[in-house]
């Protein structure tokens, strides 16, 4: 006796053209419409490596049926998103999202240099006498450099930054029990 659902139909994958109604994010799945305007529920748990984009209301999207189930192929950009192209060269690459852009990783390079809010940390542990100075371990980017002294952000009136020497200076010793931490952009 054979099971009839876990069975998958022998022709290749179908594809549908669909605008989104509703957005269910805890089970991940699309209320939708096909250009018949036939409702079908769609699922957006198959996105590739580590790349996931969650619909909104009103978009457009390719969705593919694979065995009994859809899920969204891709996001279809509507006619202004299509003008806005016309003044790329080839070989460009625009990435968009209405909301925030996430990334989650450890740091984002650009040709091998650290971009926007990659930044450097350096953690000092109390020397018991307080700090006087301390020495970052890479070049910092001028108006980059934030000083914490146990969690808190201090003012910039009570160190200094030697951009030649990458070491900072505070007025007086600070953090007799504690840690310094600095974070700055690299250079």
């Amino acid at each position: 006796m054979s099971n009839l659902f876990g069975q998958t139909p022998a022709q290749g994958y179908e594809f549908m053209a669909i605008v989104v109604d509703d957005v269910d994010t805890a089970s991940r799945t699309v209320h939708s419409r096909d250009r018949t305007g036939a409702a079908i529920q769609v699922s957006y748990r198959d996105q590739p490596g580590g790349i996931a984009l969650v619909p909104k209301q009103g978009e457009r999207w390719l969705a593919v049926r694979r065995g009994y189930s859809w899920f969204l192929e891709k996001r279809q950009d509507s006619a202004e998103e299509h003008d806005e192209l016309a003044g790329y060269a080839p070989g460009d690459m625009r990435i968009r999202a209405d909301g925030a852009i996430r990334m989650v990783g450890d740091s984002l390079t650009f040709n091998g240099s650290p971009v926007g809010g990659a930044l450097a940390r350096d953690e000092f542990e109390h020397p018991g006498t307080g700090f006087t100075s301390v020495t970052l371990t890479a070049a910092a980017q001028a108006g980059s450099v934030r000083v914490y002294l146990n969690g808190l952000l201090l003012p910039s009136t009570v160190w200094a930054w030697d951009p030649d020497t990458d070491v900072i200076t505070f007025t007086g010793a600070l953090g007799e029990a504690g840690f310094v931490e600095v974070l700055y952009s690299p250079a």
